[in-house]
């Protein structure tokens, strides 16, 4: 059931109907409900890009060299970290203001202002960057040539602004299939004119990443034609200042949330062998397939979040944050189930020791999936400087802890350094919302669900391996 309520001339926005009492009778609401629609389409979108790269990846190796892969892989890993830096999170204060204040009329100036200045901060990022990154590339002695390598993607970071602002108000409206298409069309050209440019033209690395930028400024385009109809020539200052006040801090919980899944291969490659960060990154690799399904149920509901605690209904909000936890639940503890068969499937029986790591990661990427909500609650009641210092905290923490464990435990001892972190910003995010009394029985689901999945990671897949063992013999 949802009920719709919407200005004449604006966009109708349904709202989910209050939830039900029994787990059972949600299900059956969830099934027929436009938030599974969309998460299904926000998973298709998200899954696409992956999956093109796993098929289009025999292609690209016929044409590119090793060279060119590290390449294009050192340059695409330094412009993840740089690209937060050119849209400065403003999105979350739109969405934020989308529902606070509804006027159509400041929407307007709002959306108008930030794509304006983005825009033009983003210009003045690549003229920034080139010169201090050309001569940070000199002085530590780069192999890889910052023209025109890094450039490029530098370049395609404009459009981005554009395509992220378009994506958003496709949720706000809870037109996922606009969200999808977009989404599917970026991975398709970026892909696809980079295999034409390798192939046809032998354009090398180069070639993959001009693909990159042509593909996301075709489609940085496209996105503006979708925006044209809401914006206007509207500059507005006062807005502009407000929405900065709100967004900066959410920067470095961008760049933290990065750290997080990079960091820990430092330590590795330090402290460990070559051979057993093979096997870690193989079952991160698993493992991360969890985050395909957070992100995409982040997305279909987020807007509704906003608009509840905009009402001021945040008892609605910890019901929702509770059912969804289940979800991430029930995702992590089946790849638990199967990753013995899928790991030594996928790699050829070659990657046996990854199954047990993978098993312990999807734990930590469980406890990552509810901080992900946390840090709804967190951005929805403005208290983006505390997401600042607790996410400075946790890395902190995970630092420490992969240096310690990793020397105790071995390699098993960097899965164990992301589940400590997690817990404490988990509950530190909530204690400091200023609402623990409404998500204290998040915080108590957390737990027993932590302990099952911790259970179900150390003792459930050696329980399994002889009973898979025998269906795949029998089979064959």
């Amino acid at each position: 059931m949802t009920e719709a309520n919407a200005a004449p001339g604006e966009p109708e926005i349904v709202r989910p109907a209050p939830a039900p009492g029994s787990l059972g009778t949600r299900l059956r609401a969830l099934a027929g409900s436009r938030e599974l629609r969309n998460t299904l389409l926000y998973v298709l979108s998200s899954a696409f890009g992956a999956v093109l790269g796993i098929v289009t990846l025999p292609l690209f190796s016929r044409y590119l060299s090793v060279t060119d892969f590290g390449t294009v892989g050192y340059v695409s890993s330094i412009n993840s970290f740089l690209a937060p830096l050119f849209v400065l999170s403003l999105n979350s204060y739109y969405i934020n203001q989308y529902y606070v204040n509804p006027d159509e009329s400041r929407r307007t100036d709002l959306l108008s202002t930030l794509i304006i200045f983005t825009t033009g901060w983003s210009l003045f990022c690549i003229g920034l960057f080139s010169v201090l990154g050309y001569a940070a590339f000199a002085y530590f002695g780069v192999s890889v040539p910052f023209f025109p390598y890094m450039l490029v993607l530098l370049i395609s970071n404009v459009a981005q602004g554009v395509f992220t602002y378009a994506t958003l108000q496709y949720r706000l409206v809870h037109r996922a299939w606009g969200y999808a298409l977009l989404t599917i069309a970026q991975a398709a050209l970026m892909t696809g004119l980079g295999l034409v440019l390798v192939r046809s033209f032998h354009a090398g690395a180069l070639g993959r990443l001009n693909g990159m930028l042509y593909g996301n400024l075709v489609v940085g385009f496209v996105a503006l034609v979708v925006l044209w109809p809401r914006l206007r020539a509207r500059f507005d200052s006062g807005l502009l200042r407000a929405a900065l006040r709100f967004s900066l801090p959410l920067i470095p919980v961008t760049v933290v949330a990065l750290l997080f899944d990079t960091i820990d291969r430092l330590f590795i490659e330090r402290m460990a062998s070559l051979r057993e960060l093979g096997f870690y990154n193989v079952a991160m690799q698993y493992g991360s397939a969890i985050t395909i399904l957070s992100s995409s149920i982040y997305r279909a509901y987020e807007p509704g979040y906003f608009e509840m605690a905009a009402r001021g209904d945040f008892a609605r909000i910890n019901r929702s944050f509770r059912f969804v936890t289940l979800l991430f639940f029930a995702g992590c503890f089946g790849l638990i189930v199967g990753s013995g068969p899928v790991i030594n499937l996928l790699t050829h029986g070659r990657f046996g020791p990854s199954v047990p790591l993978a098993n312990l990661l999807i734990v930590s990427f469980f406890l990552k999936a509810v901080y992900l909500l946390c840090t709804v609650l967190l951005t929805i009641v403005g208290r983006t400087r505390v997401m600042m210092w607790t996410s400075l905290l946790g890395l902190g923490l995970f630092m420490v802890a992969n240096y310690t464990l990793l020397a105790g435990f071995g390699i098993a001892g960097a899965a164990y350094a992301k589940v400590l972190p997690m817990v404490v910003l988990i509950a530190l995010s909530v204690y400091l919302s200023g609402h623990l009394r409404v998500f204290r029985s998040l915080l108590w689901l957390t737990l027993g669900l932590l302990l099952v999945l911790s259970a179900a990671a150390i003792w459930l897949e050696p329980l399994l391996r002889p009973f898979f063992s025998f269906v795949l013999t029998a089979r064959s």
